[in-house]
């Protein structure tokens, strides 16, 4: 449970652009990453994933920061982009929208037992910029990935990839469908609010 509440916590501290200080004892990249974190200690302990490099980045995501995910840059960006070509024809209906709220609060796509949920449960934790209509900046996607602008679809494949430890959604699948039709209804109940 301590290791869920530091996950969240990161995944909301990388979405509102503030410094994440990570303690060893949680992070992912193992002795290397961790032998940086006691040479550092808290004050620099976010530059840890600069010098764990593409492994770290492709570990733990939006966990290591802003720094971290940097180094991954342009790798871990062109995987959780559209394809070239990908035609985003998503078909929003009751039935898809209801499925697409079940995907949202399960733990099933994820590799450590978070849902979307776990973060945004009830509009919470999503930026100010999700008032934004798509595409826009949002601070975990910029700092973590260097994706400077990105579409609905693709912060959902960031969400994948980062805090919930998981591969990206399948483009074009149903559940990148259902899920994202969701995520469209969330975003107009989040701008009505």
């Amino acid at each position: 449970m301590k290791f869920e509440k530091t996950l969240q916590s990161l995944a909301i501290a990388a979405m509102l652009g503030a410094p994440m200080i990570l303690n060893a004892e949680h992070h992912k990249c193992g002795p290397k990453c961790s032998g940086y974190e006691q040479k550092c200690g808290a004050k620099c302990g976010a530059k840890c994933g600069a010098k764990c490099g593409a492994k770290c980045g492709a570990k733990c995501g939006a966990k290591c920061g802003a720094k971290c995910g940097a180094k991954c840059g342009a790798k871990c960006g062109a995987k959780i982009k559209r394809p070239h070509g990908y035609k985003a024809a998503y078909v929003s209906s009751s039935d898809n929208i209801q499925k697409g709220e079940e995907l949202f609060n399960s733990t099933a796509l994820s590799t450590n037992g978070m849902a979307c949920a776990s973060c945004h449960s009830e509009l919470k934790a999503y930026g100010a910029s999700f008032t934004d209509d798509f595409p826009h900046k949002v601070n975990m996607a910029s700092n973590s990935y260097g994706v400077p602008s990105i579409y609905l679809d693709e912060m959902i494949q960031v969400c994948m990839r980062g805090p919930m430890e998981s591969k990206i959604l399948k483009w074009g699948s149903g559940e990148m469908n259902n899920l994202t039709v969701f995520m469209q209804e969330e975003h107009k109940r989040f701008k009505n609010q």
